[in-house]
């Protein structure tokens, strides 16, 4: 196995303003993290992956407290790291040899290759669990491309919803997948499932021409988009069978990434038809949140897509000062100062008033003497 190829300490500055007031929205400190980092996926640590350029071509980082490590290629030049799981394992792709690109698995310092379906050319991973669980697609020994479910015993096909191609993207710690699958003769059209115990099950198509699954929480909440006869995108949360349409900007585009523990949703969202209008986005509390309204308008950066969010509520994102320089970044809540309990705070101007007025009447009394 390739060895940690190189290490790079990276200083962050994160630029401060004021704390919350109360029943303010939330408001967020911004990181610029550097340009040369493409980063996908953030854990509950704060850690992150993606892809860096090396000499001769690029692969898949893990990033943490500072430190970029270079999960190397297994002697090829190209890697790429797409998901990432709250205890540090990767999954993306890996195409060692010049040959098509396969699935791995980066833990405990080692990428492995997880091969592909039997009969298959080629693989790619895009979402990892805890237990080392990790789904995406990849293609079988007809050359159709199928979801699979692959770990430390193999690789599973998880078939389609009928038709001949289906990926998946999410996956929570319970190994519940989702993603999206065509479910007839038209390759075109796909629809959004559910995989749980060896069962896809179609979530269909929410009242559009078709929907994708994009991500699940450990509470099985779905994410993804639906599509409309005019080919406008809309994003849809789904929780016990109940859709959730989370609204827009006012554009014709709109798409979700990530979604944490507590329901939190974070995508994009455009102001007209051109996809170059887009702002990042996040859904909290039933509402759409404009990410650049929750940030410092001094600091001269405009977040135009959210990518991932963690428990702790931090924000991974794209950001652009004009179109031609644009940087990762991370988004940190700021803490909101502690507020009183109504109760202690009526006590606490009960005991002032019972102060001023003791010091009062000390003062009549020594007028009087």
């Amino acid at each position: 196995m390739e060895q940690v190829a190189m290490r790079i300490r990276i200083c962050l500055v994160v630029p401060c303003f004021a704390a919350l007031t109360a029943g303010a929205e939330p408001l967020y400190t911004l990181t610029i993290l550097p340009e040369w980092l493409q980063a996908s996926a953030i854990n509950n640590a704060g850690q992150m992956t993606g892809v860096m350029p090396v000499p001769g071509g690029s692969h898949a980082f893990f990033f943490t407290n500072g430190d970029v490590r270079d999960l190397g290629a297994l002697g090829g030049a190209r890697s790429f790291g797409y998901g990432l799981s709250d205890n540090g394992m990767v999954t993306g792709d890996v195409a060692p040899a010049n040959r098509p690109g396969h699935a791995f698995l980066y833990a405990g310092g080692t990428m492995s290759d997880l091969g592909t379906l039997p009969g298959g050319s080629s693989s790619i991973g895009l979402g990892v669990n805890d237990t080392g669980q990790i789904t995406g697609s990849a293609t079988t020994a007809a050359d159709r491309t199928h979801a699979m479910l692959a770990g430390y015993g193999g690789m599973r096909d998880l078939g389609t919803l009928g038709g001949d191609f289906s990926y998946g993207i999410g996956i929570n710690d319970a190994g519940h997948v989702v993603g999206a699958s065509t479910f007839g003769g038209d390759a075109s059209r796909y629809h959004a499932f559910f995989y749980r115990d060896g069962v896809m099950t179609d979530l269909g198509d929410f009242g559009g021409v078709g929907s994708f699954a994009q991500g699940i929480n450990d509470r099985d909440q779905v994410i993804g988009a639906v599509v409309d006869t005019a080919q406008v995108a809309r994003s849809f949360l789904y929780t016990d069978g109940t859709v959730t349409m989370l609204g827009d900007f006012g554009g014709r585009y709109t798409g979700t990434w990530d979604i944490n523990n507590l329901g939190q949703v974070v995508g994009y969202s455009t102001f007209n038809d051109d996809i170059n209008s887009r702002h990042g986005f996040l859904y909290t509390d039933g509402k759409l949140l404009d990410l650049n309204g929750l940030i410092d308008p001094a600091l001269g950066w405009t977040v135009a897509t959210a990518l991932g969010i963690n428990d702790a509520q931090q924000i991974l994102g794209y950001a652009c000062r004009t179109s031609d320089v644009c940087r990762p970044v991370r988004l940190d809540p700021i803490t909101p100062p502690a507020v009183p309990e109504p109760g202690a705070l009526a006590m606490l101007l009960a005991g002032v008033i019972i102060c001023v007025g003791a010091n009062t009447a000390k003062k009549k009394q020594d007028r009087k003497r």
